[in-house]
């Protein structure tokens, strides 16, 4: 993240981690060692770019994002419960998580199978465990 709130992202290119989507020549950017692509170099992450983020939280296989606007922004491997769902999903470009919208939060912390959200009113636990 710059510090004027523009997001970059490199790594492992699974599991929509990078928040940058494949469909739109994405691909062609990567490179692959042992069968694992990943990008060596930073992309810039396009879905957040008129976005000013103030916060990045990064666990494993997902990130969010915290806006200027106290918007949350979501994108990679989302285990079930964390996303609020039944099951698993794969978000490959930030979304708006729409949930966690009005609670003001400030930190998510992530431990391997839960995550502890805190606002500036509630703390709220989501069980991410099978």
């Amino acid at each position: 993240m710059t510090l004027k709130g523009t997001v970059y992202s490199w790594g492992l290119a699974q599991n929509g981690q990078l928040g940058v989507e494949r469909g739109k020549g994405f691909i062609n950017n990567l490179e692959q060692k042992n069968g694992i692509q990943f990008a060596a170099a930073p992309l810039l992450v396009t879905a957040l770019k008129s976005k000013t983020v103030e916060r990045l939280i990064a666990k494993r296989n997902c990130t969010f994002a915290f806006t200027d606007k106290d918007r949350i922004y979501s994108w990679g491997h989302m285990p079930k419960g964390l996303n609020f769902k039944a099951h698993d999903e794969v978000l490959d470009v930030p979304t708006k998580n729409a949930i966690l919208k009005g609670y003001n939060f400030r930190e998510i912390a992530f431990s391997q199978d839960s995550a502890v959200a805190v606002a500036r009113s509630v703390v709220l636990n989501f069980d991410i465990a099978d």
